[in-house]
């Protein structure tokens, strides 16, 4: 397997990942739930996010708690990422 396979991979579980810990919702999420969801390093997640937002496919949101007191910062799906996923996943 070639590195651009890999990286492809790594980018596709990592937006995978972030839409199914989300659901149906406009949530976000932090990158070390979705290190534990996949399994790898949170600092491999963290690159792979940068470079899906930089795709437009994740978003980079603040991330607060129920009585809207900010909790952190995470990554949340956009609709050109579901669209991505929908058409790569089938």
């Amino acid at each position: 397997m070639i590195i651009a396979d890999i990286v492809q991979n790594l980018e596709d579980a990592v937006l995978q990942s972030v839409d199914e810990l989300v659901g149906c919702h406009d949530w976000a999420v932090f990158p070390r739930y979705v290190a534990d969801n996949i399994e790898i390093d949170k600092s491999y997640v963290t690159t792979v996010c940068k470079e899906l937002r930089n795709k437009g496919l994740l978003e980079f949101v603040q991330v607060f708690t129920e009585d809207m007191r900010v909790a952190g910062s995470g990554y949340q799906i956009t609709p050109a990422g579901r669209t991505y996923l929908k058409r790569r996943m089938g």
